[in-house]
C-alpha cells in the first residue's frame, strides 16, 4: 500500500484525470521531519534584513489562502 501512495505522483498524471495526486513524494517525506528555520546567522554573516515582517507575512498568507477558497 505504502509503494503505490509513494508512487502516487507519478500514476496521477497518466491517468488523465482533472485530479491532482494526494500527496507528492516530496510532501511525504517532508511530513516527517520538523523543521525550525532561524535567520540568525544570515542576518550575522550576510547582514540579511527581511524585507516583510513575519506578521506581515501571514497575514499575507491568510489572505491568499482565504482567496483560494
Amino acid at each position: 500500500m505504502l509503494r503505490v501512495f509513494i508512487g502516487s505522483d507519478d500514476l496521477f498524471p497518466r491517468l488523465s484525470l482533472p485530479l491532482r495526486a494526494p500527496m507528492t513524494r516530496q510532501e511525504f517525506a517532508s511530513s516527517a521531519v520538523e523543521v525550525t528555520l532561524d535567520a540568525s546567522r544570515a542576518r550575522s554573516e550576510l547582514g540579511y534584513r527581511p524585507v516583510v515582517t513575519l506578521d506581515a507575512g501571514i497575514a499575507m498568507l491568510k489572505r491568499q489562502l482565504a482567496e483560494q477558497g
